[in-house]
């Protein structure tokens, strides 16, 4: 005797891929744009950094990600 369950992911499937495609577009757009973005969390922490930001402040990332934003000058550092 055999007993199973099947279900039919294919519209859940979908979905996960549609929004996939969507953070990719995102991503690139936020990647490529001339405009500093910059996201923080409830703390004032740098979550993320673009790359134009990076430019704008002459600061890789790296030295800002994670610790809590400060303001230099009227400008966020």
């Amino acid at each position: 005797r055999v007993v199973g369950i099947a279900e039919d992911i294919t519209e859940r499937k979908r979905n996960a891929e549609a929004i996939a495609a969507i953070e990719r577009r995102a991503q690139v757009l936020v990647e490529k744009s001339y405009d500093g973005i910059a996201i923080f969390d409830t703390s004032g922490n740098h979550l993320y950094i673009s790359p134009s930001a990076e430019r704008m402040f002459d600061r890789p990332a790296a030295i800002n990600l994670g610790s809590a934003a400060r303001a230099k000058n009227g400008l966020l550092a």
